[in-house]
């Protein structure tokens, strides 16, 4: 009787807080324009100038729901740490792109598509996987770091699903022209990751 009158309690709560979320009212666009604006002219006027590579100097990501937990480190914490050091690729129109890791995929031209390979694949292309941060994220950024590390360190807020701070995930070939790095877009991260399903790698661990 106790487990069954806990468990009514816990759906008329949750059906509350359901339907309280639905009435929250929709942000005021212009508000959100305000602060897209904002955090462009912020970044722009404080991004370092891309280096050869295409790059913008490194940045610290952090949860701000958890920021309490830098500078520690606990390795047998499960999911996305609650900070971590990525290079800034630069800006897209939304917000800001980082680097997460280089990955190898190979193309499926029957699916005309993307999928996994593994490194040496006669077939396999080198790639670098790339977050993109949404403005609508970044709560506030603290340009001259601090005691650990001397580069900005970005507080964002991290969704409740998915616990990244990412709206996507692309991925990138880089282009060597000139002596510098160009970046162009071939894939979409659940794209590839749907299509390796189906031609599956062995040995390969998908992070994200």
């Amino acid at each position: 009787m106790e487990l069954s009158v806990l468990g009514l309690l816990y759906n008329f709560l949750r059906d509350i807080a359901t339907w309280l979320w639905k009435r929250k009212p929709p942000s005021d666009p212009t508000s959100v324009l305000e602060n897209r604006m904002k955090w462009r002219k912020e970044v722009e006027e404080n991004l370092r100038g891309a280096d050869k590579y295409g790059t913008h100097g490194e940045t610290i990501i952090r949860d701000v729901s958890r920021m309490d937990a830098y500078p520690n480190i606990d390795d047998k914490q499960k999911g996305i740490s609650p900070w971590f050091k990525v290079e800034i690729k630069g800006l897209y129109y939304r917000g800001i792109e980082v680097f997460l890791r280089v990955e190898y995929l190979r193309y499926i031209e029957s699916e005309n598509g993307w999928c996994y390979a593994n490194y040496g694949d006669e077939d396999a292309v080198n790639v670098l996987l790339v977050g993109r941060i949404p403005f609508d994220v970044i709560k506030a950024v603290e340009w001259n770091g601090d005691e650990y590390y001397r580069i900005p360190h970005t507080y964002c807020t991290f969704s409740k699903k998915e616990k990244q701070p990412y709206e996507e995930l692309v991925f990138y070939r880089v282009e060597h022209t000139e002596g510098r790095d160009y970046f162009i877009e071939i894939a979409k991260y659940v794209d590839v990751r749907k299509l390796s399903k189906k031609y599956p790698i062995k040995n390969k661990k998908i992070l994200i």
